[in-house]
């Protein structure tokens, strides 16, 4: 892997020639950030692309205390509309969720919706550009309870699914429902960001989660107009040409994985075949990130857990 400069500005190159610059975002438009425009979005996409897996959208815009009334001890989340990484949301049945309310309604409305048990959580690539929409794939991640991103299937997205889980995947016409409508639905975010005068990468946020009448698809989650680590992770698929997983480790993990210094984990994974650090480990603050790669999904996670690692929890 090369890896590329990083640079605050491009006057800070100062008489280098540029040849081209990837920005990872741009605050230019400010709206598609919000998840207010994601909830929209989703109602939107919903009226022409139903089907028998989606959920029926759902979501609602509070301004007042009174609009949140209804939800407090409810299973359902509420979240500030720039919010990112599991910050400024909670959980509507926590003990603070009334108090919470109170000072971020004070900031702005906010963005309540059911809190559901996820079985898969998919992110759609997508790159807006002067000539159309182009969707670059579908990837599959995990994320903490809190909701920050902790790393991605390398691989096809299907890779590793419990078989229940892969009827409902793989069911449908062509490569399946769920390939069908998160490609659509990336091509439409695509196509309204592009009316608005966006250009540049975006990242959708979809998930298969539990319900009572089964698996549903919710295709339309979160958007961000931005390089994401899905982008990443999907670069890294076509990058090294094998399978596995992207980790992204703390230090707390290390720790609990049985590694009494950070130079022992490093000496750990340098010494293990298909496994590499993707940052600098030795400068690593607050996080390592970790490629573990094989001929075959199973060897790659088998050498991770060697490590004393889990396996990834891609399907719960």
């Amino acid at each position: 892997f090369e890896i590329p400069q990083f640079a605050p500005t491009v006057e800070s190159l100062g008489e280098r020639v540029l040849g081209e610059q990837h920005p990872w975002g741009s605050s230019e438009y400010p709206e598609l950030y919000s998840k207010l425009w994601a909830l929209q979005q989703r109602f939107d996409f919903a009226e022409s692309n139903a089907n028998e897996l989606s959920l029926k959208p759902v979501g609602v815009r509070c301004e007042t205390v009174a609009d949140a009334a209804d939800y407090v001890g409810k299973n359902f989340i509420a979240k500030a509309p720039l919010s990112a990484s599991g910050q400024h949301r909670i959980l509507m049945d926590h003990p603070g969720a009334e108090q919470w309310l109170e000072q971020r309604l004070s900031l702005g409305p906010v963005l309540i919706e059911p809190w559901y048990k996820r079985i898969l959580d998919l992110s759609v690539q997508v790159q807006v550009n002067d000539t159309g929409v182009q969707v670059l794939g579908i990837t599959r991640f995990w994320a903490s309870s809190t909701g920050s991103y902790r790393g991605s299937l390398i691989g096809h997205w299907t890779r590793g699914l419990a078989p229940e889980v892969a009827r409902v995947v793989h069911g449908g016409v062509g490569k399946g429902i769920v390939h069908n409508t998160l490609m659509d639905a990336g091509e439409f975010i695509g196509q309204r960001a592009r009316e608005m005068g966006y250009r540049g990468p975006l990242g959708i946020d979809s998930m298969l989660v539990e319900t009572d009448d089964g698996p549903k698809l919710m295709p339309i989650l979160e958007v961000n107009p931005r390089y994401t680590m899905g982008r990443l992770a999907l670069a890294i698929r076509k990058r090294c040409g094998q399978q596995g997983c992207w980790f992204f480790v703390s230090k707390r993990d290390v720790a609990a994985a049985g590694y009494s210094t950070h130079e022992t984990f490093i000496d750990a994974v340098e010494a293990s075949e298909g496994v590499m650090f993707t940052t600098e480990p030795t400068t690593a603050s607050a996080m390592f990130t970790v490629l573990s790669v094989g001929a075959t999904w199973q060897a790659a996670v088998d050498a991770w857990c060697a490590l004393g690692f889990s396996p990834p929890p891609l399907c719960r």
